[in-house]
């Protein structure tokens, strides 16, 4: 049996998809991907009435925080009903954090 450098059977390279699964490659986005991505987008906004109040958040924070939720939290932008996800107001608090944005000091 011949074996790949990775250390996996040479019948691999068969069953691995034609975009690269297994090398560090994300899958192409399709329409409905997009669509639940830009779902989400508007969710985390909506969720997020509260937080803002709270942090100083920069223009693009919506994207940010999604990808912070997605290397930490994935299971809170997970889709729901095929509207996206609907991350909770704890999760929008620790991505905030975890992102280094600065608290808004109430008076």
């Amino acid at each position: 049996m011949r074996v790949e450098p990775s250390g996996k059977p040479d019948a691999w390279k068969l069953a691995r998809p034609v975009w690269g699964w297994g090398r560090g490659e994300t899958p192409r986005p399709t329409p409905h991907s997009d669509r639940e991505y830009e779902a989400t987008l508007e969710n985390i906004t909506d969720a997020a009435w509260r937080v803002g109040r709270d942090y100083d958040l920069p223009d693009g924070w919506e994207s940010e925080v999604y990808s912070w939720l997605s290397d930490h939290e994935q299971g809170e932008i997970e889709n729901t009903d095929d509207q996206g996800g609907y991350p909770s107001e704890a999760a929008l608090r620790r991505a905030a954090d975890g992102l280094g944005y600065g608290r808004i000091e109430k008076e």
